[in-house]
């Protein structure tokens, strides 16, 4: 993405507020989980990447190895969070802003740190 491409994005602000509140009220409808050890810990994400549910077995907590759950917890979340990114691609507007090709995160990074740098 060239700063133009930055600079076009913006010069229809109609438009980009639209999407957004549209984009928005796709990701609130988002919902996914993760799992890890067998489903043995789960967590659920929405689309704001806040966690609605964690379920932890019972039987995580047997061994009284406080790392065991840690890991288990962390591996779900990241399992729930991949499975979230995913989901977004489909949500987040391939052409957002009209742009040919989208918008791509790294791109903007490196748009802002261009026209910062001296």
């Amino acid at each position: 993405m060239e700063i133009s491409d930055l600079f076009k994005m913006l010069s229809n602000p109609a438009l980009l507020q639209q999407q957004v509140k549209e984009t928005q009220e796709r990701l609130a409808k988002v919902s996914v989980t993760g799992t890890a050890g067998g489903n043995m810990a789960s967590v659920t994400l929405n689309g704001a990447m806040q966690i609605t549910n964690v379920y932890l077995s019972p039987e995580i907590f047997a061994s009284g190895d406080v790392v065991i759950v840690q890991d288990l917890f962390k591996a779900a979340y990241n399992d729930a969070q991949a499975k979230l990114k995913e989901a977004m691609k489909d949500i987040i507007p391939a052409n957002a802003a009209g742009l040919p090709g989208g918008i791509n995160p790294e791109d903007l990074s490196s748009i802002f740190n261009n026209l910062f740098k001296q």
